[in-house]
């Protein structure tokens, strides 16, 4: 019974030591990826600002493509009829 009753708190005491280095453990853990999550938020912002203004690019490319595309059918016209005019066929 006397080492029972020695026993127990010495079970006790190794248990409670050993729960609070896991407890820190885990706090170390818990920080670590907090800082991952605030790391990778950031980026994840800079990546969505990049997006966007990418595609406001593509965007206004598109756009001039198609006015280059219209200024190239007009002036494909405009040497078609010349060329009827003049009476070349090239």
């Amino acid at each position: 019974m006397r080492i029972r009753n020695a026993a127990v708190p010495a079970l006790t005491l190794f248990v409670a030591a050993l729960a609070m280095g896991c407890g820190q453990e885990l706090k170390q853990e818990n920080e670590k990826l907090k800082a991952e999550i605030a790391e990778m938020s950031g980026e994840n912002a800079r990546l969505t600002e990049e997006n966007t203004r990418l595609t406001g690019e593509v965007s206004a490319m598109q756009a001039q493509v198609s006015q280059l595309q219209g200024q190239v059918t007009s002036v494909t016209e405009e040497l078609e009829k010349l060329k009827k005019r003049t009476g070349t066929r090239r």
